[in-house]
């Protein structure tokens, strides 16, 4: 308030100076102007007595209450009354000394009162119009002040007669206009029309119609609306001639003439201006389609050979352009509306004075035209496919008119030699395309191709598209059926079957495609061979059309071959049947065998060769029907007795198994138990001799061979493996199976058995009639030994006959489980489990929800060695996941090579990439599962955090500031506790000079309940990142000199992603150097002084921080330490003030810079009384004029005293 109060003192006393130093103070005004026609004129003159300055004496005249000099200065002076004739005189020295001399526009400021000024003027005139150069020395300065100086021109003139005005935006105005003179004295008024505006150039003013006056070197124009009619204007003819002339009085006589100055018109000489503005008319455009119906959004260029190029849109189907000057203009559209052709055509428009001219631009739409090509599956084009081109959906012209409704067929075509048909131009859209009549040998497309034509851009008149449709050509089926021809055997069939009969098809002639550019088959050749089916059928499929012809090639063994060939055919049917099926049979007679027996038999139990024995009945059924059915209901084949030699000759009997019973027996003899014998083949395929299967029958007990299968117990196949071995044990007897064999001396003995390489063992030894066991003693490898005995039964009833076709054989399957495997994986990791000094504790435990693929490393093959591959080498076989604990433990896997790979790590940790090899072996008998087991340990995915503290402004790094870590929610352990809160310090680091400083702490991953998010509270800083993250990095002291960072970052330790190991957060702390501007002002100005030698000085270590010389602009100081006191010292004052006392400050944190005025007193001028008095010579006491100024001088003194004690007193 205290500066403020002085500041608005010394104003107040400023302005009372000023005002009293303003009293007395004239302008030259240019309102009383004279005119060059009132001269020459009467006039008289009025002495006022004499003027002294120095030695010179002039006299001091007044004419017509101006001031008048003497210009004959030796002559005598006139007296008051003395009459005189004043005429211009026009000489351009007289008019210098005037205009520059006493009272002049521009006096001379040489002039020291006004005696001085008198005397200096009238001794110039009388020098230039008398040639008086008595008093020379007098006027030597103000003349050569007027040498070097010429009086201004004040005529005026404007710098152009006529302008054009020209179209600016939505205004019309003329170019720039400058009333040339030499002063701004003088001006111009004129009348403005009511709608023009007149624009001062230099200044801004503005006026529109009106009385107006325009000063000299004014530059200046025109403006006005474009809608309103303006004739050409004319400012009138307007005074041109001003002049500062010198009049010369004559008194006559040998009284001497006077003179003065005043300015003078001469109306004879004149300027003045005309404008021709803008004549406008308008003009309509309208925009239509070939419809004529109104379109919008064409841009067209509207322009002449002037100033007017503009782009107009139009909208609503018309645009009117108004305001347009008149002329020829030229019109051409730029952008068609979309869906139309841009007609590029350039109109040309004649617009007059108040046209309302129009102009109808029609727009074309483009056509289209789509292309059918008909083509085979081959690509060979096709003639004379016809097609029909029907519209998909309305057909609507881009105005929106209906051309075409759904479905209409808007075209008909027939491709060309070239397989192509072309439409006619078709209004775009979207149309089908389908075919009507296929051409001859080919199928009817059924098919709907959608096709369209999309505008494209407005210069494409015509768009094209096409369209691929392929003809299929027909297929065809040849169903062979194979019957049976079983006369001979009177139409018994047996075990015949009508599978396995193989057929070959053949092309009967050159099969080629209708076009006759692709050969399917040359003829005869083999297309393919078939074998029938349990149903004796044979179909070839996807045939082409043609000729063929089919052979048997090879029979089964319950047929005759049949040689015969079966001629077919494919023929083209029309085009809607895509499939020709063509059936056809052949039959082949029936394989069949006479069966010759011979009975001989044992009477009361004595065996021995005997002769035939007639009498005995054998009676043929077929053993698959016995084993269904059984004996009483089986078929009879054949029933017949043995005749006086003991012989029976059956007929032709079919292919097939029978089983024979003795049906009766002569008395007295024992009955032959049942047997089985076989037609393998036709009779004629056998020798001579052997054509007849021959058989003997007597009463030796039953005995069979026994043929041991190993068998996998859950494939059910054949082991292909020795080394299952067994024992026989008779359990009736209670008795293990043994015979002797001295070819193996000395063990000759043979009590067990051990199967072959293909996983079967025929005993060589025969077995009666009984209840057996099988006992395993030692399992194939990579098999389960079976504990437990597999009964089985020697009977007459089950049995085979062995290769010979004679021998019985049963077959018993010995059984064994596969060994399987099992891996175990175990998954472990470190877990956060504490926080102790500062520390987080972590240790090593399971880890749950670890996925893991077990994948094949070699093919793992079938136990049973049948070379099938169970698993091909890197397949997935089966996907685990760990448990609570961290372990899992797959399903049962086949024996082999394996590996194990880690899919997807659990949250929070990193994958492991290391690829783990096992093998599950087999390790005996015994062991029917085999276990493996697996760890694998995971990497905690692991945050780091790097800062950098750099200077805002130059991006060095800084030293000496702390970064310190906060925990900014609770943050919790494995098991879900609290081991940190929300808040907690974990470490602070402090910033190096040379980079980067990274925080030690081994911090955790995010592990907080979804239940657990902890509300935030709001802060003013500067947050970056997520707020709702776990951790944030704060500066909580700042490098010395700089301002304290307030800045929150925020460190998201959410688990990413499994493949990145360490998550890295980098941040720069940017901080702005502290400011202090340092101003030394004049405590009464408070303008800043120069000169001052300053300090500033840390208070605490009385160390000089900085030290200049002040300057106008003052002093910047940076990198003072915040909240630290400082002292303003200042070692040397400016001169002419006092030196200032020290001050205190204390710098702030504020990113303002902190401004401080440091004032300097003047130091006071003192005057001693006793000095002596000076006297002043006679000849220089001041005249009238220098009274004044001094008066002035004594006032100003007298305020500035009066505000020196004003201060005093504040201060």
């Amino acid at each position: 308030m205290n500066k403020l109060s002085k500041l608005f003192k010394m104003i107040l006393s400023i302005i009372i100076i000023v005002s009293f130093s303003l009293v007395s103070i004239g302008n030259v005004s240019a309102n009383n102007i004279s005119n060059s026609n009132d001269y020459p004129k009467q006039d008289k003159i009025e002495y006022n007595g004499k003027i002294t300055y120095g030695s010179n004496i002039v006299g001091d005249f007044t004419i017509n209450g101006k001031q008048a000099f003497c210009m004959e200065h030796p002559k005598s002076t006139p007296p008051t009354g003395t009459k005189i004739t004043v005429s211009i005189y026009d000489n351009a020295d007289i008019r210098k000394v005037l205009y520059y001399g006493w009272g002049g526009p521009e006096q001379w400021s040489g002039f020291e009162n006004r005696a001085h000024g008198i005397v200096v003027t009238s001794l110039a005139l009388s020098y230039y119009y008398y040639g008086d150069n008595s008093s020379f020395k007098t006027i030597k300065n103000f003349m050569e002040f007027i040498e070097k100086n010429k009086v201004p021109s004040f005529e005026l003139e404007f710098s152009k007669s006529n302008v054009l005005a020209f179209r600016d935006g939505n205004i019309q105005k003329t170019e720039s206009i400058t009333l040339k003179s030499g002063s701004d004295i003088f001006g111009i008024t004129i009348n403005l029309p009511d709608e023009v505006t007149y624009v001062n150039e230099g200044n801004g003013n503005r006026q529109t119609g009106g009385s107006l006056t325009i000063k000299g070197k004014t530059k200046f124009h025109f403006e006005a609306p474009l809608n309103v009619e303006l004739d050409k204007w004319n400012t009138g003819e307007q005074t041109k001639s001003y002049n500062f002339s010198p009049i010369l009085a004559k008194a006559g006589g040998s009284y001497q003439s006077t003179g003065y100055g005043e300015y003078v018109e001469d109306p004879s000489k004149t300027t003045s201006l005309t404008v021709d503005w803008l004549q406008l008319a308008s003009l309509e455009l309208t925009k239509t389609d070939v419809y004529g119906n109104l379109i919008n959004g064409a841009v067209f260029r509207l322009w002449n050979n002037g100033d007017y190029d503009k782009e107009v849109t139009v909208t609503n189907g018309k645009i009117k352009v108004d305001n347009l000057t008149t002329g020829i203009y030229y019109l051409q559209e730029k952008t068609a509306p979309q869906g139309f052709l841009v007609d590029d055509t350039i109109y040309t428009i004649t617009l007059n004075a108040g046209d309302s001219a129009s102009q109808t631009v029609s727009n074309k739409e483009p056509t289209g035209k789509i292309t059918v090509v008909k083509e085979s599956e081959n690509k060979d084009r096709i003639i004379g496919a016809k097609f029909n081109v029907v519209a998909d959906g309305e057909i609507i012209s881009a105005a929106g008119k209906v051309l075409y409704n759904n479905g209409d067929v808007v075209d008909t075509l027939t491709t060309d030699k070239q397989g192509t048909a072309v439409t006619k131009n078709l209004p775009l859209g979207n149309y089908i395309v389908y075919e009507t009549q296929a051409p001859t040998g080919y199928l009817l497309n059924t098919e709907r191709y959608q096709v369209s034509l999309r505008y494209d851009n407005q210069t494409t008149p015509v768009i094209t598209s096409s369209t691929t449709i392929e003809d299929k050509e027909p297929l065809g089926s040849i169903h062979l059926e194979k019957e049976i021809e079983s006369t001979i055997t009177d139409h018994q069939l047996g075990d015949a079957f009508l599978s396995q009969v193989e057929f070959g098809l053949y092309a009967r002639e050159k099969i080629t495609n209708v076009s006759g550019t692709k050969v399917f088959y040359s003829q005869d050749e083999l297309v393919s061979k078939k074998i029938t089916d349990e149903n004796g059928h044979i179909e070839w499929t996807d045939l082409p059309m043609g000729n063929y012809y089919i052979k048997e090639l090879q029979t089964n063994p319950s047929m005759i071959l049949n040689p015969d060939i079966i001629y077919v055919s494919l023929h083209y049917q029309n085009q809607t049947t895509s499939h020709v099926t063509v059936k056809t049979k052949t039959s082949n007679t029936i394989a069949s065998q006479r069966i010759q027996i011979f009975k001989e038999g044992i009477k009361d139990g004595e065996a021995g060769t005997v002769p035939g024995l007639a009498g005995a009945e054998f009676t043929f059924v077929l053993n698959s029907e016995y084993e269904k059915v059984g004996f009483d209901k089986a078929h009879k084949y054949f029933v017949g007795t043995t005749d006086t030699n003991g012989y029976l000759t059956t007929s032709l009997l079919p292919y097939g198994t029978y089983r024979v019973k003795e049906t009766k027996t002569p008395e007295g003899y024992y009955g032959a138990s049942d047997f089985l014998i076989t037609i393998e083949k036709d009779a004629s395929l056998y020798e001579i001799g052997y054509q007849i299967k021959k058989v003997t029958v007597n009463n030796v007990p039953f005995e069979s061979l026994l043929k041991v299968v190993k068998k996998d117990k859950e494939t059910g196949k054949t082991v292909l493996l020795k080394g299952a071995t067994f024992k026989v044990k008779n359990v009736d007897t209670n008795e293990y199976v043994s015979y002797i064999d001295w070819s193996l001396f000395p063990q000759i003995i043979v009590n067990q058995w051990t199967t072959h390489d293909d996983g079967t063992i025929t005993l060589n030894t025969k077995l009666k009639i009984g209840h057996y066991q099988l006992e395993e003693i030692e399992a194939p490898d990579g098999y389960v030994l079976t504990k437990e005995p597999i009964p089985f039964e020697i009977t007459m009833d089950h049995y085979e006959i062995s290769s010979d076709q004679v021998t019985p054989i049963t077959v018993v399957q010995l059984v064994d489980q596969s060994v399987k495997g099992k891996v175990t994986i175990e998954k472990k990791g470190e877990v956060l489990t504490d926080y102790k000094d500062g520390k987080f504790i972590y240790e090593e435990r399971g880890l749950a929800h670890a996925k893991f693929g077990i994948y094949a490393k070699s093919d793992i093959l079938d136990p049973s060695h049948d070379g099938i591959v169970l698993y091909k080498q890197g397949e997935l076989i089966e996907t685990l996941e760990t448990t609570e604990g961290g372990k899992i433990t797959s399903h049962e896997l086949p024996l082999g090579d394996y590996e194990c790979k880690e899919l997807e790590a659990p949250y929070g940790y990193v994958l492991n990439s290391e690829v783990k090899t096992f093998s599950l072996s087999y390790k005996g008998q015994s062991v029917d599962i085999v276990y493996e087991d697996i760890g694998i340990t995971n990497e905690r995915q692991k945050i780091v955090v790097e800062v950098s503290k750099k200077d805002e402004e130059t991006k060095k790094y800084l030293s000496g500031a702390e970064i310190s870590l906060f925990a900014n929610r609770d943050i919790y352990n494995y098991d879900g506790d609290v081991i940190v809160e929300a808040g907690t310090l974990l470490e602070t680091i402090v910033s190096r000079q040379d980079g980067k400083v990274s925080f030690q702490s081994d911090l955790p991953l995010d592990l907080t309940p979804e239940y657990a998010i902890m509300p935030l509270s709001e802060l003013n800083d500067e947050l970056v990142g997520d707020t709702n993250s776990l951790y944030v990095v704060k500066e909580t002291k700042q490098p010395d000199g700089y301002l304290l960072k307030n800045v929150h970052y925020y460190v998201d330790g959410k688990y990413t992603t499994e493949k990145q190991d360490t998550l890295i957060f980098t941040y720069d702390f940017l901080n702005q150097v502290t400011k202090t501007q340092i101003n030394k002002v004049d405590s009464e100005t408070l303008e800043n002084i120069i000169g001052a030698k300053l300090q500033v000085i840390d208070k605490e270590s009385h160390k000089v921080i900085d030290e200049w010389v002040s300057e106008k602009e003052g002093h910047l100081v940076q990198g003072l330490i915040v909240g630290r006191t400082y002292i303003l010292h200042e070692v040397e004052a400016p001169f002419g003030y006092i030196l200032a006392a020290d001050t205190e400050f204390i710098i702030p944190e504020s990113r303002e810079i902190q401004s401080i005025t440091f004032m300097n007193v003047k130091a006071p001028v003192i005057t001693l009384g006793d000095e002596p008095k000076v006297n002043i010579p006679q000849k220089d006491i001041p005249t009238e004029d220098q009274t004044i100024i001094f008066s002035y001088l004594i006032m100003g003194i007298g305020a500035c005293a009066i505000l020196f004690i004003l201060f005093k007193k504040e201060d």
